[in-house]
């Protein structure tokens, strides 16, 4: 997990932007069909793409029913690049009166209810920009919801394509700010599977106005790889990871506070490890996250459980953990090759503030009080195969600072580990890692010349 990136932040604004600038705006639009004429439609079309910066592309207008308008051939494209920002072949809208969830008061609502719709997360370069004007256009005066429902939905966020099924979103004027409510299924879950809830809020009672999200995956599973698409970094955890779960947050003092509790199941501890530091660690994970928070972007708080395995680790990695996290060698490590296959790695985690602690999962404990593994092995963390031990687990709490060194060899440039040097680490280029053999140390040379008598 990590804080909000810029290309994040643009695919969670754009989703706000979707459902608390252009449903409204289609409000507008709506009360300009019941008027039943085209010249006055297009006028209104025009009003709309001033109010959201982008260009309205219309097909055609029906009248299905009293009440009842289908819009045809609905986009919104940027014009500046022509990129279809949304696009929908089709929707059908009327008001109903409908009792408020947050108020318990009956209140209009416009039902917006199409097929399919498409957003394109990249669509509209200073969409960034127009956002935060929109946000600000929801008053707590309005009366009229909205309501949207779709049989699917297609996000594209790059190269990246989503698509989510039963997406239904509801969105409320409070006098504090405003409510959205969002639910869906991922494409591919079980049809009779929970729907995945979000629930998103602007807040206007803070200075300045925030946002804040919960979303509750219901006991379904939601993959990692779709929530990248607003939380990027989680791309590490591999493309069949899932989160199985809830995970919350609010701005505060212009950077995210997050929390989360649940399970994240198949991680690829290649993408997690491997693929970033010099070490070997392969096979797949399992980490049950009885809590965990999130300052800006990094993780300063939480507790779990790690079960992974069967897989491939490096010799380079037990001995770094033996030396940097005072993990004792049990008996299988004499006879670790450079890369070796591994049956089991188990542990519990707790960190807190500046201190990881490392300790044996509570399923070796019991086998081995009941006689599954030797008394000996109810420290080990890493078991070879046939559940011979390998690593135990470290017998004291060890600063963070102590896992860097784990995972990153002796380089030959070293700046402090300190508050005092986050701003400069995160606002200056960062060189490679550069052990002393790699370094090239400068050499004075002294040539002789004859000079002719």
């Amino acid at each position: 997990m990590a804080g909000l990136h810029d290309k994040s932040r643009r695919t969670l604004v754009l989703t706000l932007f979707i459902v608390l600038g252009v449903l409204p705006a289609l409000a507008v639009f709506t009360w300009a069909m019941s008027r039943q004429t085209s010249a006055h439609a297009r006028a209104i079309a025009r009003e709309i793409s001033n109010r959201l910066g982008l260009r309205v592309s219309l097909g055609s207008v029906e009248h299905v029913r009293p009440g009842l308008v289908r819009l045809k051939r609905f986009s919104l494209v940027d014009p500046e690049t022509d990129a279809v920002v949304l696009s929908c072949e089709g929707v059908d809208a009327e008001t109903q009166s409908i009792q408020s969830q947050n108020t318990g008061r009956a209140r209009p609502v416009l039902i917006l209810t199409t097929p399919a719709a498409r957003i394109d997360a990249g669509g509209a370069d200073g969409l960034v920009d127009i956002v935060s004007r929109l946000l600000q256009g929801r008053r707590p005066t309005d009366e009229t919801d909205i309501h949207i429902d779709a049989g699917s939905l297609t996000v594209q966020s790059g190269e990246q394509s989503r698509t989510l099924l039963g997406f239904s979103a509801q969105l409320e004027s409070l006098r504090d700010g405003v409510v959205a409510t969002v639910t869906f299924r991922p494409a591919g879950a079980p049809t009779d599977a929970s729907p995945i809830n979000v629930r998103l809020v602007r807040n206007r009672a803070t200075r300045p106005p925030a946002f804040g999200f919960d979303l509750d995956t219901s006991g379904g599973a939601l993959s990692c790889s779709t929530l990248a698409m607003v939380l990027p970094s989680l791309e590490i955890l591999g493309n069949r990871a899932v989160l199985i779960g809830r995970i919350w947050g609010a701005q505060t003092d212009r950077r995210w506070e997050i929390a989360m509790r649940g399970r994240l199941a198949d991680v690829d501890l290649d993408r997690l490890i491997t693929d970033r530091f010099p070490h070997k660690l392969g096979g797949m994970a399992t980490i049950d996250v009885v809590t965990a928070r999130l300052s800006g972007e990094r993780l300063v708080e939480g507790q779990g459980t790690v079960v992974a395995g069967p897989g491939l680790i490096s010799r380079s990695l037990v001995q770094s953990l033996a030396t940097h996290m005072q993990m004792p060698l049990l008996g299988e490590a004499a006879t670790i090759n450079e890369i070796d296959k591994y049956g089991r790695l188990a542990f519990q985690w707790r960190l807190q503030g500046e201190e990881l602690a490392l300790l044996p999962h509570q399923d070796v404990i019991a086998a081995a009080q009941n006689g599954v593994i030797p008394p000996t092995a109810a420290s080990a963390v890493l078991f070879g195969q046939g559940e011979l031990p390998i690593l135990a687990a470290p017998k004291q709490v060890h600063p963070t600072t102590d896992i860097v060194r784990t995972l990153v060899p002796v380089s030959s440039v070293e700046v402090p580990a300190s508050k005092e040097t986050d701003f400069l680490i995160r606002h200056l280029p960062i060189p490679s890692v550069m052990t002393d053999d790699d370094a090239t140390v400068p050499q004075a040379r002294l040539r002789m010349h004859t000079t002719p008598n």
